[in-house]
């Protein structure tokens, strides 16, 4: 049993997308991530087709003119 459902914070919402997600994963076809680091750029991906996008925290904090960990707002 993962944390997240331990915790009971897991709604049907997010697994529903876990398992899309899992589903893109296909022995001998490789899921193919591109990396987004604002909102434009992740619209640009989703619009090229990409069927999931990733992040990663330092990305986005860079996008926003500031260095990784907590002093970003998450609003």
């Amino acid at each position: 049993m993962s944390v997240l459902s331990v915790a009971g914070c897991v709604t049907a919402a997010q697994r529903e997308k876990a398992a899309q997600f899992g589903r893109l994963h296909q022995p001998g076809s490789p899921l193919v991530l591109y990396n987004a680091w604002d909102a434009g750029s992740a619209r640009v991906v989703a619009e090229a087709g990409a069927c999931a996008i990733a992040t990663g925290s330092q990305a986005v904090a860079a996008a926003h003119g500031m260095g990784d960990g907590p002093q970003l707002p998450l609003a």
